[in-house]
């Protein structure tokens, strides 16, 4: 073979090769074979399902069992089969559907069945089952989809229960005693059903100890233990008794007791336990003490120490160690020379012997037990020596009859001395009131922020033994200042703002007998702001969600201070994200749909790489037909507010390029009733064998196309949300599926977003503010009415208040058109209002 031939021959079995890995994956095949259609069961069911599967080009990695559209469970294995279990009455749709590891899946043919009897089944608790604790958590089946409601009461409360596929459960109050507990099923075609149980709710035995009364004895003790038992809606089988765990003795009916003779000396912990009909118990507790002869308390005085010395009159604190090594101190005494001084029973053991004229004296402590046991301490020896000469003190500063003005700080000092002695300290009083200390000479202080009105100044001086003595008194007058007025003008109660916020304050401030120094901001007690300088303002940047106080605060230039009344605000959370496509997410299309969510002002907009997105009334956003580039693209999703306030969030996602089947919807958001075109294409090599179209995404397919041109016109019209679900089979087999949100806007709401712009625009302008009012303009219309509000804006209140109320004339999805009437000497004149969608997606006011 040549050279050349076998060169063709290679590239003939690359080209092969190629191809032969370039086929489209084939479905898998799937088959229900039980229950049979028409199958017929009785409540509560257990019905098994079962299906055959396979996968020609591939293998089969699980198999789903749905009741309509609920999933009942999923088998990733041979066999393909299930038990539904506990099945209420009613009819019902099952399906399979398989799928194989490439991801494609199929659907088996519906099959309907019927189970007879009850359409709503209580599980747990069985009917006259006896329920320990204060709730039971009711269980069962029902027939119905998932929007129905299932409510359990038990004759006092209601709890909604939670559903999973046609199961619920609720846990609800029970009491003691009979309990009639109801199980309501309702579905929205206003069909219901209802089941009952009755139970009984109890709890655990209670019991007390009646005897014995007391919890310590002598040894060798003799007492009996006695009980009262009770079970709330029971009977009491038994009682049993026990000495540190060891069964003592039972009784199996009142009075429940028992005898405990020649206990021994110690401590222990008897306890009772009643058992009732159930078999469910209750314990209680009594610790026992047994004392044997008793030990004297030991007791010693640890003040004051043998040989202190005082000087006359004194004061002598005296405390004392006392402890029982088996049971309690119950009296403390203190005496002197024999004489009791003073008593305590608390420990720790004190007392204060006063006025102590001089001489000497023995002191000790006696310490009695709670078994009358009594000890002495040893003596202890203390001296008190002649009364101490008191210091001297004059004040020397301020003067009698000086005048300050407020807040002042005043300067104090003053002169002491001690003729047997030392001075340790001069405090400075106000009346009666500390107002300065001083330790050492020259002793001086100094009262700072002194308020209006007349005080009387002393000095009081102390020595090294306690002696005190105080100066003449001086007075002096502080006479007052006029605090300044402030007034937080910006922003007014009740603002509302979105997170991250920023906030303009903004205050008038002046001061009658000086200057305002400055003017701080607050929110709440927090210090966010201060301007030293009229216009007085600050821009609170950056502020999180929350409620907000904010007051103003005044300083004049003797520090007088006044504070504003309080303006509260609210700063609302902002809620943006792309949730899908996920983050780094490879897209096999070069267009994609980008979802979110969205929590922000009225009339704010979104956009996805520049195309508008629209925005549901349950918080979500959806741009359609975002073009992207083969391979790595950045998508930016952007929040506009009306006043300007922008936000974004990004993701990454990568393009292999054209689709093999692109559906394209047009156009995907509108006015009710809104047609909508659906319309499919495909690449070159792939023919189209059926289209589905699934108009609401409820799981039923409401048109299907056999023939070119692979076009339809759905109609939608109520208003809301639905995502359109578009099936594209192609001769080959393969199923191509791709949901497609549309939302429908209806006349009412967008009425109400445009009457509120209308309504911003006119309030900021009858409140003087154009900055605000401006921010409800387009661009073209801020440069045409700029000059014209800057004008008018003092007659502003009079020309608002002269227009009658909108009236709408024609809307559309971009457009708006009302007329307003407004007498001019004498002429009713119309004028007409234009509204439009910007490119960021916020309706503004572009002509009037």
């Amino acid at each position: 073979m040549s050279i050349r031939l076998r060169a063709v021959l290679a590239f003939a079995c690359v080209v092969a090769c190629a191809c032969a890995w370039a086929a489209p994956n084939k479905a898998p095949a799937v088959t229900l074979t039980a229950p049979t259609k028409g199958s017929s069961f009785a409540a509560p069911a257990n019905i098994t399902i079962s299906a055959n599967a396979s996968d020609q080009d591939g293998i089969v990695t699980k198999v789903e069992f749905y009741q309509g559209t609920t999933l009942v469970g999923t088998r990733t294995t041979l066999p393909y089969s299930m038990v539904w279990t506990n099945v209420a009455g009613g009819t019902y749709s099952l399906t399979a559907t398989a799928t194989d590891n490439l991801g494609a899946s199929k659907t088996s043919s519906a099959v309907s069945i019927t189970v007879s009897g009850p359409k709503l089944l209580i599980a747990s608790p069985a009917n006259g089952a006896t329920v320990y604790g204060g709730s039971a958590v009711v269980t069962g089946t029902f027939f119905g989809n998932a929007n129905s409601t299932v409510l359990i009461d038990n004759g006092n409360t209601t709890r909604l229960a939670a559903l999973s596929s046609n199961t619920y459960s609720a846990t609800v109050p029970i009491y003691n005693g009979t309990n009639a507990l109801r199980v309501v099923a309702s579905r929205r075609d206003k069909s219901s059903d209802q089941a009952s149980v009755v139970i009984t709710g109890n709890t655990n035995p209670l019991l007390v100890f009646t005897a014995p009364t007391t919890a310590v004895f002598d040894a060798p003790a003799n007492f009996t233990s006695s009980v009262d038992a009770l079970s709330p809606a029971g009977s009491i089988s038994k009682v049993d008794f026990y000495r540190n765990g060891t069964l003592l003795g039972s009784a199996n009916s009142p009075p429940y007791q028992v005898s405990w003779s020649n206990v021994a000396a110690g401590s222990y912990s008897m306890s009772a336990t009643a058992t009732d009909n159930n078999g469910r118990t209750g314990t209680v507790s009594l610790p026992i003490t047994i004392n044997g002869p008793n030990s004297p308390p030991v007791v010693s005085l640890t003040l004051p120490t043998n040989g202190a010395a005082f000087t006359a009159p004194a004061n002598i604190s005296l405390t004392a160690n006392a402890s029982d090594s088996d049971g309690s101190i119950t009296l403390v005494e203190f005496l002197k020379n024999g004489i009791v001084l003073g008593t305590t029973n608390v420990s720790p053991y004190a007392s204060i012997w006063t006025n102590v004229p001089a001489g000497s004296y023995a002191l000790t402590a006696r310490a009695t037990d709670n078994r009358s046991g009594v000890t002495t301490s040893a003596p202890v020896q203390v001296t008190v020596s002649p009364p101490n000469n008191p210091p001297t003190v004059a004040l020397t500063s301020p003067a009698t009859g000086t005048t300050y003005v407020a807040l002042a700080s005043i300067a104090m000092a003053a002169n002491a001395a001690d003729s047997d002695g030392t001075v340790t300290k001069v405090d400075f009083y106000q009346g009666t009131t500390l107002v300065g200390t001083a330790t050492t000479a020259p002793y001086s202080a100094t009262w700072s922020s002194v308020a209006a009105g007349s005080y009387t100044l002393t000095a009081k001086a102390t020595d090294n033994l306690g002696a005190t003595a105080t100066s003449t008194p001086v007075t002096i007058t502080v006479t007052p200042n006029s605090p300044p007025t402030v007034t937080l003008t910006a922003p007014v109660s009740g603002a509302s703002y979105y997170a991250p916020a920023t906030v303009k304050l903004a205050a008038t401030a002046t001061d009658s007998d000086g200057s305002v120094t400055k003017v701080d901001f607050y929110q709440g007690s927090s210090l966010i702001g201060t301007a030293t300088a009229a216009p007085y303002a600050f821009t609170w940047s950056n502020v999180a969600a929350g409620s907000y106080s904010l007051t103003a605060k005044a300083t004049d230039n003797v520090g007088g201070t006044s504070t504003s009344a309080a303006v509260t605000i609210l700063v609302n959370a902002t809620n943006f994200a792309i949730v899908g496509p996920a983050d780094n997410a490879t897209i096999n299309s070069e267009l994609i749909t980008v979802r979110g969510t969205v929590q922000a002002p009225s009339n704010s907009g979104v956009t996805v790489n520049g195309v508008v997105a629209a925005i549901d009334g349950n918080g979500n956003f959806y741009a359609n037909n975002v073009p992207l580039i083969n391979g790595t693209n950045t998508i930016t999703a952007t929040l506009t507010t009306p006043e300007g306030q922008v936000t974004t969030q990004a993701i990454t996602v990568s393009s292999t390029g054209p689709a093999p089947i692109q559906v394209i919807a047009s156009p995907t958001e509108g006015l009710a009733p809104l047609a909508v075109t659906f319309s499919v294409s495909a690449q070159a090599g792939i023919t189209i064998q059926k289209v589905e179209v699934d108009a609401d995404g409820n799981g039923n397919v409401d048109q299907t196309l056999l023939t070119l041109d692979w076009s339809t016109v759905v109609t939608y019209t109520g208003a809301g949300s639905v995502f359109a679900i578009i099936k594209v089979t192609d001769t080959a087999g393969t199923v191509y599926s791709q949901a497609i949100p549309i939302v429908i806007m209806s006349q009412a709401r967008l009425d109400q977003n445009l009457r509120a712009v209308w309504s911003g625009m006119s309030n900021a302008l009858v409140a003087g503010d154009k900055t605000k009012a401006m921010q409800n303009l387009d661009a073209s219309a801020q440069q045409r009415y700029g000059p014209v509000f800057d004008v008018l804006l003092p007659n502003m209140p009079q020309i608002i208040g002269s227009f009658s109320d909108l009236s709408s004339v024609s809307l559309s999805d971009d457009f708006g058109e009302y007329a307003v009437n407004r007498m001019i000497n004498g002429e009713n004149r119309i004028f007409f209002i234009y509204f439009g969608r910007n490119g960021d997606g916020v309706w503004r006011l572009g002509s009037m």
